[in-house]
């Protein structure tokens, strides 16, 4: 199964997300965080396959994930 991460800091977006079924596609969500710095920390320990990334965060940015 693909693993995937959500980073999104707007909280009813990434709730929006989490929410699809991605289980029916073969996807498990292994995690979710509110800003860049607590994902690079999941991302170390959970390894994803995927990653859905906010592009313009407070404290950082989706392409230096």
């Amino acid at each position: 199964m693909i693993k995937l991460m959500i980073v999104e800091d707007e909280p009813v977006c990434r709730e929006n997300l989490e929410n699809i079924p991605w289980s029916d596609i073969d996807i498990e969500l292994i995690g979710s965080a509110g800003n860049a710095y607590d994902a690079l920390e999941k991302i170390k320990t959970n390894a994803p396959d995927i990653i859905i990334s906010d592009i313009q965060m407070d404290n950082g940015d989706g392409f230096y994930l």
